[in-house]
């Protein structure tokens, strides 16, 4: 027995040992890709090496909170970005930090089936009324348009766009009015499945739409009413910069005894998200002094 006793603590330290060497070796590539990646930056200049740090760290919290990361783990992943970045500028002489500053508290609207109405059963309604928003997507099943269903946006200062959403067998087609010019954008779903649409970059079943590109770039603030709602059937999300608290108790008809949002099955409904994280980058070498501030909004007016 005390054979067998002494393979088993010889097969357990031989596999613990096994396991820390393979994080050891995943250290070093990642420490010898990093410094490769950085060598290759070389060539940029000194300005390219904060810039991509910039972008680097952006990418990493954009990841985070898409994720549905808390507050506190984006805060410890954002301290362990800026410890590892500190680690690798230092080889090159150089000093460097990131933090978060703050955090923008916001709202996630669903809708994750049945027609597009509201809570409270009105098909016409204001979905946000003139606030930032981000990521926001829409799936629309063709075979449920029926009569008209419109999607009315109004930036601030801008013209009012008016989407109208039809459907012609397999195929659905958005026109986009801004009351001066009429374009059109259509797709083709693969066999049963339905026509997604991104705003926020300005994509119809996976192509670019070149007017919904238009409408929705620069400006962040909108303006979002869907009219006819129960004439289509899908899913939409996005992420509305206001409290969650105040999403709860909306209704654009101003009537506090309903609420446009819900929790019932077919409903919109809301809940907390993140909106934005706001962050410091700091980067110090003998050649240069950089600062900035970088605001990660994953979907506000994608590229």
């Amino acid at each position: 027995m005390a054979a067998v006793r002494e393979r088993g603590q010889l097969i357990l330290v031989g596999g613990l040992s096994l396991a820390v060497v393979l994080v050891a070796i995943a250290l070093v590539m990642n420490a010898a890709i990093y410094t490769e990646s950085l060598a290759s930056r070389d060539d940029a200049g000194e300005l390219g090496k904060p810039a991509s740090i910039e972008s680097d760290l952006s990418a990493a919290v954009e990841s985070m909170m898409l994720n549905d990361f808390s507050e506190s783990e984006i805060s410890d992943g954002v301290g362990e970005f800026s410890s590892s970045s500190a680690y690798f500028a230092a080889q090159d002489g150089a000093i460097t930090s990131a933090s978060v500053q703050s955090t923008n508290a916001g709202t996630l609207v669903t809708d994750s089936s049945g027609s597009f109405v509201s809570a409270d059963g009105d098909a016409s309604w204001t979905v946000v009324d003139s606030k930032p928003v981000r990521s926001f997507e829409m799936t629309v099943n063709e075979d449920s348009l029926g009569s008209a269903f419109e999607m009315e946006v109004t930036s601030p200062g801008g013209d009012p766009w008016t989407i109208d959403f039809s459907a012609s067998g397999d195929t659905l087609t958005m026109t986009f009015d801004d009351t001066e010019t009429t374009v059109t954008c259509s797709t083709t779903p693969d066999s049963e499945e339905d026509a997604k649409i991104s705003f926020s970059s300005g994509r119809l079943g996976g192509s670019q739409c070149v007017p919904m590109k238009r409408l929705f770039s620069g400006e962040s603030v909108y303006k979002i009413r869907f009219v006819g709602g129960d004439a289509a059937a899908g899913t939409y999300s996005l992420v509305v910069d206001e409290d969650v608290t105040t999403m709860e108790d909306y209704d654009d008809d101003g009537d506090d005894t309903e609420t446009d949002y819900g929790s019932d099955s077919g409903d919109p409904t809301v809940a907390e998200e993140l909106y934005s994280v706001e962050l410091l980058l700091e980067y110090d070498s003998p050649e240069i002094q950089y600062e900035t501030t970088v605001v990660v909004a994953p979907g506000e007016n994608d590229d």
